[in-house]
């Protein structure tokens, strides 16, 4: 049974041959590929990379290419990508 089929056949609540796997793979993916996290906020090819990796490593049937929300923190004002470290903001966020 393959990725499509399993998922499938549990939304359909069908018999299927284990359980999904729709692990968040996130920073985790980073330390696999041992790049630094940095590069998961800041170069999609780096967070795709690590996505990949994981998902044929641990048989993960759902890939979310997702990020930390400070990507579109951005906007509010100036955030700090730590080489590897979570991202924090420079100052306070203000709405304007």
């Amino acid at each position: 049974m393959n990725s499509y089929e399993r998922v499938m056949g549990q939304l359909k609540g069908q018999a299927v041959d284990r359980v999904p796997n729709f692990d968040i793979i996130m920073g985790f993916g980073m330390r696999f590929i041992g790049e630094p996290l940095q590069g998961y906020f800041l170069d999609h090819r780096t967070l795709v990379k690590a996505h990949l990796a994981v998902m044929e490593a641990f048989a993960i049937d759902v890939v979310s290419i997702i990020a930390d929300s400070y990507g579109n923190a951005l906007t509010w004002g100036e955030v700090v990508f730590p080489e590897d470290g979570l991202p924090y903001p420079s100052d306070h966020f203000s709405a304007v």
